[in-house]
């Protein structure tokens, strides 16, 4: 029997812990909350807070949890001798198989994860040869990455949003939709700037590195 999990079962709980990202301070300790994922039906957004409906400004669409696949995944466990986790030979991967394994345990007779990187007859037989025991060290490394992800992207991408985005919208953009209104001649809808646009955003690495470049550019033009 073949299923997918369907991507990452758990994420960070929004609204949760320090600036609400979803990592608790306790006595010196930083504890990451996770919570299932929830998906909009209609649009597609994912989200974890707890909500019926989606919360996409005029979407409003029903709501799926990951959770809901994991009971089916629980009672076929309960079906099975053995349960191999075949998800991406990468640290996204095995957090994902991680966090299956800890659901399926108490449904299993047996967990075991199995790594390919190709989709052909020989790779998959090698991997179901030689399955093996997850890695706590890329599970732990997935982790640390999606902490720097709101610490450090979520948290620049507000910024960006609530100060450069009107900027680059208002002097950019529409420039660009009122060229493409006069070739056409028909009347193109702008793209509001006043509201937040959740696609303009900061990476976790590339601000950073960004941030490097601008300094080191900075100290060469200086005499």
């Amino acid at each position: 029997t073949i299923v997918a999990s369907v991507g990452h079962i758990y994420d960070l709980a929004v609204g949760r812990g320090v600036y609400g990202y979803g990592v608790e301070h306790d006595n010196g300790l930083f504890i990451p909350v996770y919570t299932d994922i929830k998906r909009c039906v209609k649009c597609g957004h994912q989200f974890t807070d707890e909500r019926d409906r989606c919360p996409i400004t005029g979407c409003g669409g029903e709501v799926t949890r990951k959770l809901d696949i994991v009971k089916v995944l629980q009672e076929l466990a309960t079906e099975v001798d053995v349960v191999l986790i075949g998800t991406d030979p990468d640290t996204e991967g095995e957090k994902i198989g991680w966090d299956l394994k800890v659901l399926l345990e108490p449904y299993a007779r047996e967990i075991k994860r199995i790594e390919f990187h190709e989709v052909t007859r020989k790779a998959l037989l090698e991997a179901l040869n030689n399955p093996r025991e997850f890695k706590l060290e890329l599970v732990e490394a997935q982790i640390v990455r999606r902490v720097e992800d709101r610490w450090l992207g979520f948290a620049l991408s507000e910024i960006a949003q609530q100060y450069f985005w009107p900027e680059y919208c208002i002097t950019v953009l529409q420039e660009v939709y009122v060229n493409k209104a006069k070739k056409k001649r028909k009347l193109l809808e702008i793209p509001p700037c006043c509201e937040k646009n959740m696609n303009f955003s900061a990476g976790r690495v590339q601000t950073p590195v960004l941030g490097y470049v601008v300094s080191k550019f900075e100290d060469q033009r200086d005499p």
